[in-house]
Formats: structure tokens, sequence, C-alpha cells
């Protein structure tokens, strides 16, 4: 699947990292003026507990691809809920489209949300994940302390119109990571 992640955030990019070393295209978009803007690369630190409950300390590096076309099986957006508004306008205007993920803690009653995403297919998600970012040794480069456990909450299919839920769902089977259905 071809995946643009928003932004260069802790959640966005420990997904980025472990759809990309499943074989998927990962980039990033990374707005006019953000400060992350000239990292080209992370060293990230997983405390990955997808196999082992204990979780697997594993190294390695990520590089930054930053948006390339205009069309994308999944759009992930993981920011704070009072910036969605924002962040949809800016990819409006990019011309950017596909379905978007929200890993947002929304607290809009549905209508609102359906304004602002006007436009596009969404389905709502609860990442199961964590960590922090910290500069690296260069300007362009940055660290990422992560830990994933292996699931993800997912809106159900019934509870949403995207065309390509079953893509989405084997997208993260693709990583080892479960996906559950809050009611």
């Amino acid at each position: 699947m071809d995946v643009l992640v928003v932004g260069l955030g802790v959640i966005g990019t420990t997904y980025g990292l472990v759809f990309k070393q499943a074989g998927h295209n990962v980039e990033h978009y990374i707005r006019e003026g953000s400060r992350k803007r000239s990292i080209k690369r992370l060293t990230v630190s997983l405390l990955d507990g997808r196999k082992t409950t204990k979780g697997i300390g594993t190294t390695s590096e990520y590089t930054v691809l930053t948006c390339s076309k205009r069309a994308y099986d999944m759009i992930v957006i993981s920011i704070t809920q009072g910036k969605i508004a924002d962040v949809m306008q800016e990819i409006k205007h990019a011309g950017i489209t596909g379905t978007v993920l929200l890993c947002c803690n929304i607290w809009y009653d549905k209508q609102q949300l359906h304004e602002i995403m006007t436009g596009y297919h969404y389905v709502l998600g609860f990442p199961v994940a964590g960590g922090s970012l910290r500069k690296g040794d260069t300007e362009e480069d940055m660290k990422l302390d992560a830990c994933l456990f292996n699931h993800f909450m997912l809106e159900r299919e019934d509870h949403t119109t995207i065309p390509n839920y079953q893509n989405i769902y084997q997208l993260f089977t693709s990583c080892n990571i479960k996906l559950e259905h809050p009611h």
C-alpha cells in the first residue's frame, strides 16, 4: 500500500516504520514551516510488543521520504483534535487524496467531524503505541524512542463508508498487528 503519514510525530512515525518494514511505501507530508522539515532520517529504538508481551528491543534507521504524489491508499493523521480542520484544509489545498485514518482523540460529534472531513473517506483509529522524539547528532537527524503493542483499535467496518477497509485491515495484518473493534 501507499501510505502518507502527516507530520513526523511519534505515533505516525512508529506505525510508518513497521508499515515500511512490511514492504509498504511510506512517505511523510511535513508542513511548510515545520521545524522537522529538514529531518531526513531517524534512529529508532523500539520496544516491540508484537511477538511477546515483554517486548523485544530493536534499533533501526528510518529514512524519511517526503510526499511525492497526490494519491495514497491511506493518509495517517495523528494530531490533537483541535488541529484536524487546519490539517485537512492543508491536505485538500495540496490536492492530496486517499482514505484518512484519524488517530486522534476525537471528541467532536459525528456531524462536526463529517463537516471537517468533507470530500474524504475516513475511519477512526486509536493507536496502541507511544514514545518520544529528540534531536539527533545533526540537523537532519532525530531519535525516536518508541513502544509498540500487538494491537490497534479501528472503527468497525459497518460504522464507516470507506471503500478500502479490507486493504487497511490487510495492512495492519501484514505488520503482525491485530485489529480490535470497539463498540
